[in-house]
């Protein structure tokens, strides 16, 4: 079963977008998914992660979307390799975008949990407010962001929640583009612990280095990531651990998808957003060249 899953993971990863939003489609029944956070398997001794996400767009030219992330901890140090845990991510956010690659995520509900019923129940309901700014130079492009919590719901068995993740987050990420290589990205994350977010023996640190070799459709990034800290799963969230992975990621990609037919629409490769009716360009904000950046209807098919 677990070959199964991974065999379809695989499969889906050139198809689904990192990150990027769906804002507006010729066909008025397109489906505006893209993926939400990123997409990847990674393999690590003792235990691997799956992580699966996307996000759909609830009404065109409204940035309200409803997203799901599922997170996995796949033990391969045990011979019947179980899943150790399983993390379930429903959330509902807006997002508001300005000029010169500002960024602001109002996340009105989000709700993590593992499923489980008894001691090994987690739950944990945030309200949150994220930012983010896009900085663009040449081939170089820097993106801080900070991402800031409030809790008004938690399980009984883990109470102490916030004692170790915090109320915020901070990240920085780094994108080198067609130098060497078509893509080098190098991201870093840190969540202090403590209550307001003061214990940095609490909470985590997370390294991720994603390279793409090839243009191709097919390949994903080479990606590997480094965590250490608490919090990787809600399982565990009491608990340090630091561990090495490596594994596959997806590539960006904003799909359109009608709901009647099921059929692909259309595409925009790259750092690309669907704006009326065109690919443009996140960073530059100026329309691209439909042969370079644009699939058109049944490129995909």
């Amino acid at each position: 079963m677990k070959l199964k899953l991974l065999i379809f993971f695989l499969a889906l990863l050139p198809s689904v977008a990192r990150s990027q939003t769906v804002t507006q489609a010729a066909d008025p029944n397109a489906i505006r998914l893209s993926a939400h956070r990123p997409i990847y398997f990674l393999y690590g001794h003792p235990s691997g992660k799956l992580q699966l996400s996307a996000k759909e767009q609830i009404f065109a030219g409204v940035q309200l979307y409803v997203g799901y992330t599922q997170l996995m901890l796949w033990d391969f140090g045990v011979e019947s390799t179980p899943f150790d845990d399983v993390n379930f991510n429903p959330e509902l956010f807006y997002r508001f975008q300005f000029g010169d690659g500002h960024t602001v995520d109002l996340g009105v509900f989000e709700h993590a949990s593992n499923g489980k019923a008894g001691p090994e129940s987690r739950s944990v309901n945030t309200s949150n407010l994220g930012y983010s700014k896009k900085f663009q130079s040449g081939a170089f492009l820097f993106e801080p962001g900070a991402k800031l919590s409030a809790f008004w719901a938690l399980d009984e068995y883990n109470r102490d929640y916030r004692d170790y993740l915090g109320i915020y987050a901070l990240t920085f990420r780094f994108t080198i583009q067609e130098i060497v290589v078509p893509t080098i990205e190098l991201n870093f994350e840190v969540r202090p612990g403590g209550t307001w977010g003061g214990r940095f023996d609490r909470g985590y640190q997370q390294m991720e280095l994603a390279v793409r070799f090839d243009r191709t459709d097919f390949l994903p990034y080479l990606y590997v990531q480094y965590f250490n800290g608490y919090g990787e799963s809600l399982i565990s969230y009491n608990q340090w651990t630091s561990q090495l992975r490596i594994g596959l990621r997806n590539k960006t990609r904003v799909r359109i998808i009608t709901r009647t037919t099921g059929r692909v629409v259309g595409a925009c490769n790259g750092d690309r957003e669907w704006q009326h009716q065109t690919c443009e360009c996140l960073s530059c904000h100026r329309a691209c060249k439909p042969s370079a950046d644009f699939l058109s209807r049944g490129a995909l098919e």
